[in-house]
């Protein structure tokens, strides 16, 4: 049996060679560079070892020419809005992804409170120039910068999409299918950022 799954293979990769050499009937001969942008790390959903949906295979997952699926987590934010996604509730779905945010901002600080006030006290630098949560070194006016920027995005979330999701009835907000999907996306980048984020010594 080995020895017809290898004289199949030798087949198959000689139908492989012979179309693919031939030159002319449409084919290009291309590098990957020339196909697609530089690739980078990272551009992906914050990870959750909880069963809730396809598993999210990353690049670190493959090794040795396999998968260890054992090791494949879910995507975190679908934890927060998948019977929501499920029925095609984007209005609800919004919500959600956007109320998870704040969660990980909690459960990573040990703060309360909620929305665009919890952001503030927990990424700010405030007097003292320490946020509770620090997405970088802070060292550099420029990993300042991004540490406001990163708030200011969050702000900018739960103002957006948090607030009017809770306090305005959903038949007067009309969420289209592609905002909401454009919210978890960005809800995903946020979720991956505060994952990654350092607890500082701060503790008032």
């Amino acid at each position: 049996m080995i020895e017809d799954m290898g004289e199949a293979m030798i087949g198959i990769k000689a139908a492989v060679d012979s179309t693919f050499s031939k030159k002319g009937g449409g084919w290009e001969t291309e590098t990957v560079e020339t196909l697609c942008g530089k690739p980078q790390y990272g551009y992906t959903d914050s990870a959750s070892a909880s069963p809730i949906g396809p598993r999210f295979v990353r690049i670190t997952d493959i090794q040795n020419g396999t998968v260890n699926w054992e090791s494949v987590p879910y995507p975190d934010v679908l934890r927060f809005c998948r019977s929501e996604l499920l029925q095609e509730n984007c209005f609800h779905a919004v919500l959600e992804a956007t109320k998870s945010v704040a969660d990980k901002i909690r459960t990573k600080t040990g703060l309360t409170g909620d929305g665009a006030e919890l952001a503030d006290v927990a990424l700010a630098l405030g007097r003292t120039g320490m946020p509770f949560l620090a997405f970088n070194s802070l060292q550099t006016e420029s990993e300042q910068s991004e540490q406001k920027g990163l708030l200011n995005l969050m702000k900018g979330m739960f103002g957006t999409f948090r607030n009017p999701t809770a306090h305005v009835p959903k038949i007067s907000w009309n969420m289209t299918e592609q905002d909401a999907l454009d919210l978890l996306t960005m809800a995903s980048f946020c979720h991956r950022r505060l994952d990654a984020a350092a607890r500082t010594p701060r503790t008032a």
